[in-house]
């Protein structure tokens, strides 16, 4: 205890407390220590120049008696610090008086001590005694111990509305006790040194630890005056609420609570020293509870009570999360609103870790007692707060090997205190605190397969993940019950990101040293007059990372910097720095000033010396340099070869980042060929030196065969399970027959590994796959080639045509005829198998003699395709006919003059020296050639459209689609060349009783209603547009599941257009623009469905 006349909340606890009769307003603190006997008087009205005293009667033997003896002590204590002592003499208290017996006095002539107690203009004054054993001798703590106690005080006159003449204060305990008659003292029974004594008990919790009792005539009964163990000061249990278990508090309710100044000197004063009265519960049966929100702002008070506080308050306002709002109640520009999303945090700075301090923008979920805060205009707080978590998505090192890549986390800082000051609890008593953690972003570039909660600080046995929310996980933290503090510190991220960026930017903050310019003091009674100093508390922030800097700290401004080389803060990346400064400087028991706190952004230029002053208080010199130290890393650095073997093939947790394991051997040489590889399982709930996995991992493979072989995987450990997804290469995905898939065996495979949870948490296994060589039988298509020389082979009949084949009829300015049809699957049986085509095609349509060429004239021509494979085209087989040749596509014109009997004759190779399979497909598109006048009007609505578009025209060969005037028509699809402002296609409206011929897309009714389509992984939006570009209508977003409309196979809908009226005659263009990335090349040709909408649809 220090003896400086203030009863701080860490020297008395509350069941020190003697409260005084008559009123019960005023009360005392009597503590026996270890080394003596304390009274601690809180705060009196009285002094300079106004009546006041306290007095303490002690019976050192115990023994009573009807008049005061020599075993008998008084001390009485005046305002001006006078302290009289004297021993009993039979009459009076002249006797001689122990020595040491010592006393500090604090006084002012105005009380004004906190921005929330209302100042009183009348002199006060506060005191403490400090009482050795030896002077109370032959008294020993353990025997019983008779006392009293009064006090004398005087308010000034005008201080209390309807008091002009100064009030007489008065109370004692006991009740009625004489101070010359011993007989009529208190009396309690206490327990032996060195276990420490509190005078006297206030719960009823703990009554029946003692026994205490009262003389005759008390109108109460004292308190009691009992031995505190530790355990004793635990809490009960309290209830951890969340939801809306009960209405938000009112006003009526804080007016209840809170009782109001008016007519009573003590109410407002107390709330200074009365911790009990300043923060009454909310509710009784929520004593304790939780919230979660976002952090908006928070500032440390710079006058706060030294009475009911050991430090100043950290001032923290929380936008709560649903489901919290019913513990707000806050008042604003005096309005009051009960429920709203507003709460307010406070908890004493020098008692909550500077590494758990939180920044405004934080996610942080509090547990700590729900008040009314008197003295304030209506509001509830939670405060103070033993159990405190912040989070915030960080930027760190991997922590993987030398050269490390950047992770992007998300990082949790959890404290736990018994004693936030001025209330205790127990760990335990608060029961295990569970909160949630949002998920960190993902990896743009992929993975974010492989979740994981890492512990860096704090015992990881106590940690445990105990759910799954939409956006993130449930942790629950269980410390065990008799530790008096704990810190943890989580970091929450994926193991699997797809090329991760380097590390690179990893530097230090070094603080070098703080100036300071105004300490905000000038003497007493900080000083007394010999120094301008300053006692400050301060706490700097780097980029969210807090170092506590001071704590009353004697600083003095003009004095030569002061040495901050011990804070140094890692930091990642080469941009500014986020900088914030919390603190104050203190006079208790007087109001405090406040210093240049806030946020600020500054220069982290790497590197070399910078020097930053917000204000006129500070100027803080700090040093950028490289190296990031043991900064924090998302996991352990001394496991990154831990880590490196069971991530070697990470991430592989989807067939799109599936683990190569390259082209396997497959040769006819009658041998079976191994491929062997060696990896792991990690997954959901390995633990390891405190990284929890909280996914599933499954293992992707694919593999390449050089030919057709047959495949078998070797056994897997117990408890692993291996499915095979595809035989063969993916583009076939979903078109080879399964029987077609069956009889050539493996072409490639893609495949996972699994294994079950929980029984496999860890474990490594080793892949093994056993190739052979495949043999396969002819296709259907060599029978059709036996006795071939230069002509004949697979017919693929164009011209009659094939019933397979697909005729589109001309589309009159849209399109000319064309003819396609895909062949059956085909492959080569053994290596350097070639296969001959007859594709045999209908007579091409020239331009009439004379007429003029249109730039929008189309040549006939012939594509032929069989991807994967080697083509050659020619009017033979033979090399030198040959008049194309590529992989993969040849394409063909000139028609009539190159083939006039319609047959042209196509080889098809394997270019690798190894066996392949394909489906060969052929289209034919006819001539079209437009006459002068049709020139015209297409060029006209060229013209248009580039008015819209703003750029040179694409080819309207693929821009203009089928008509759609059709009754009831169907829908159609147009490859449109997709820039991301969008493509455009033309729609006119007819003139009234034109020909259906005539139009390119609407009937001629001027009503517009069409629904546009696209693939399912190409979504886009429509709207309407005239020829001067302005917007006409904008499309309707459609159900991408809706029923009952009508759109092209594979394809979804995605938006309608729907006008009334449209001008007879005009063409208008849809703009559809994707809502998707179009590429790195700005374009990208997608098919897109136009459906009319009518009667009946």
């Amino acid at each position: 205890i220090t003896l400086d006349g203030m009863c701080r909340p860490g020297e008395y606890p509350a069941d020190s407390k003697v409260t005084l009769e008559p009123e019960r307003f005023t009360s005392m603190h009597l503590l026996a220590a270890r080394d003596a006997l304390y009274l601690c008087t809180n705060i009196l009205m009285g002094g300079h120049g106004l009546p006041g005293a306290v007095t303490l009667y002690l019976s050192r033997d115990g023994q009573g008696g009807s008049a005061p003896g020599p075993a008998d002590l008084r001390l009485h204590l005046l305002p001006d610090g006078t302290l009289e002592a004297g021993t009993g003499d039979g009459s009076g208290y002249g006797g001689p008086a122990p020595r040491l017996i010592t006393s500090t006095v604090i006084s002012d002539t105005r009380f004004a001590l906190q921005e929330d107690i209302r100042t009183v203009n009348t002199p006060w004054w506060a005191a403490e005694i400090r009482i050795p054993w030896e002077a109370l001798a032959p008294y020993t703590p353990g025997e019983p111990l008779r006392f009293a106690l009064s006090y004398h005080g005087t308010v000034a006159g005008g201080a209390l509305a309807g008091h002009p003449q100064p009030l007489t204060l008065n109370g004692s305990w006991p009740a009625a006790f004489d101070p010359l008659r011993p007989d009529t003292w208190g009396e309690a029974t206490t327990q032996p040194i060195p276990q420490i004594i509190f005078l006297p008990l206030v719960s009823q919790t703990t009554a029946s630890i003692a026994s205490s009792r009262a003389p005759a005539g008390s109108t109460s009964p004292p308190d009691n005056l009992i031995i505190i163990t530790p355990d004793k000061t635990r809490a009960n249990r309290p209830a951890t609420i969340a939801g809306d278990p009960r209405p938000a508090p009112s006003k009526e309710e804080f007016d209840d609570a809170c009782p109001n100044w008016t007519g009573n000197i003590w109410i407002k004063p107390r709330y200074a020293f009365d911790k009990d009265l300043k923060w009454p519960y909310v509710d009784s049966n929520f004593q304790v509870v939780q919230a979660e929100g976002k952090l908006t702002d928070m500032e440390i008070s710079v006058e706060d009570s030294p009475f009911i506080h050991n430090s100043h308050d950290l001032d923290m306002r929380m936008s709560l999360a649903p489901g919290y709002h019913w513990l707000s109640l806050i008042t604003e520009n005096d309005h009051t609103i009960s429920g709203g999303s507003e709460l307010v945090l406070e908890t004493e700075s020098l008692y909550l870790s500077g590494r758990a301090y939180p920044t405004p923008g934080d996610h942080v979920t509090v547990k700590g007692r729900w008040i009314f805060d008197c003295g304030h205009d209506p509001k509830t707080e939670i405060h103070p707060i033993p159990i405190f978590e912040t989070d915030r998505v960080e930027t760190i090192p991997d922590g993987l090997g030398p050269t490390q890549h950047r992770a992007t986390v998300r990082v949790a800082r959890v404290w736990m205190t018994t004693d936030p000051h001025p209330f205790q609890y127990s760990l335990g008593d608060l029961g295990p605190f569970t909160f949630n953690l949002d998920y960190p972003p993902t990896s743009t570039t992929g993975g974010n397969d492989l979740l994981f909660l890492r512990v860096v600080q704090g015992t990881y046995q106590d940690v445990s993940v105990t759910g799954y929310t939409p956006t993130g996980i449930q942790v629950t933290i269980d410390p065990p019950y008799h530790y008096a503090y704990r810190y943890y510190e989580l970091v929450l991220g994926y193991l699997d990101p797809v090329n991760p960026l380097p590390a690179t930017g990893l530097r230090h903050v070094q603080l070098n040293s703080i100036e300071i310019l105004d300490d905000h003091d000038s003497g007493w009674p900080d000083c007394w007059g010999v120094h301008d100093c300053g006692e400050w508390s301060m706490l700097i922030g780097v980029n969210g990372d807090w170092r506590r800097i001071w704590e009353g700290k004697v600083v003095y401004d003009n004095d030569p910097p002061y040495n901050l080389s011990k804070f140094s803060y890692p930091v990642v990346g080469g941009g500014d720095l986020s900088l914030r400064v919390v603190g104050y400087e203190n006079d208790d028991p007087f109001k405090g000033d406040a210093i240049t706190q806030g946020g600020w952004t500054i220069s982290g230029a790497c590197c070399g010396q910078r020097s930053f002053q917000p204000g006129g208080d500070w100027k803080l010199n700090y040093t950028v340099a490289d190296g990031y130290g043991d900064g924090l890393t998302a996991l352990k650095p001394a496991n990154d070869s831990y880590w490196a073997a069971r991530l070697a093939d990470e991430p592989n947790g989807s067939p799109l980042r599936s683990y190569d394991l390259g082209e396997l051997t497959v040769k006819n040489d009658g041998l079976t060929h191994i491929r062997l590889h060696d990896s792991y399982i990690t997954q959901q709930p390995y633990r390891h030196d405190g990284t929890f996995l909280l996914s599933k991992d499954v293992d992707h493979y694919r593999f390449s065969l050089e030919d057709f072989g047959s495949v078998t995987f070797a056994p897997l450990p117990p408890g692993f399970h291996l499915t095979v997804d595809e035989t063969y290469p993916w583009e076939f995905a979903g078109s080879l027959p399964p029987d077609l898939a069956a009889l050539i065996g493996y072409k490639s495979a893609r495949f996972h590994i699994e294994a079950d949870t929980p029984a496999v948490a860890e474990q490594p296994y080793s892949l093994q796959i056993e190739t052979k060589w495949r043999t396969l039988p002819p296709d259907w298509g060599e029978d059709q080639e036996q006795g071939l020389m230069v002509h004949g082979g697979r017919l693929v009949d164009l011209k009659t045509p094939d019933a397979a084949a697909i005729v589109t009829p001309e589309q009159h300015y849209k399109h000319p005829e064309s003819r396609y049809l895909q062949k059956d699957w085909a492959w080569q049986h053994v290596v350097g198998d070639a296969d001959y085509y007859d594709v045999w095609m209908p007579p091409a349509k020239t331009r009439p003699p004379g007429q003029p060429v249109c730039e929008y004239d189309h040549e006939a021509e012939l594509r032929v395709t069989a991807y994967g494979m080697h083509l050659r085209a020619g009017t033979s087989y033979l090399p030198g006919d040959a008049v194309a040749e590529a992989d993969d596509v040849v394409e063909v014109s000139n028609l009539n003059a190159q083939f006039p009997d319609g047959h042209i004759y196509v080889r098809v190779v394997n270019p690798t020296d190894h066996r392949g399979f394909y489906r060969l497909e052929a289209e034919w598109s006819d001539g079209q050639f437009y006459n002068p006048d049709e020139c015209a009007f297409l060029h006209s609505i060229k013209s248009g459209w580039l008015k819209v578009m703003g750029h040179p025209a694409l080819n309207l060969q693929s821009v203009f689609v089928p008509q759609i005037d059709l009754v009831n028509p169907p829908p159609f699809s147009s490859q449109l060349s997709l820039f991301g402002l969008g493509a455009f296609q033309p729609a006119a409206i007819p003139q009234a009783g034109a020909q259906r011929s005539d139009t390119t897309t609407l009937a001629a009714t001027g009503a517009f209603d069409v629904l546009v389509s696209s693939a399912a992984d190409q979504p886009v939006t429509a709207r309407l547009l005239d020829a001067d570009g302005v917007l006409v209508a904008e499309g309707i977003s459609q159900n991408a599941a809706a029923n009952n409309v009508r759109v092209l196979d594979g394809q979804v809908p995605r938006s309608r257009l729907t006008v009334p009226d449209l001008q007879a005659g005009e063409t208008y263009f849809i703009q559809v623009v994707p809502d998707f990335d179009v590429g790195p090349a700005g374009s990208q040709q997608v098919p897109v469905g136009f459906t009319q909408q009518g009667a009946g649809e």
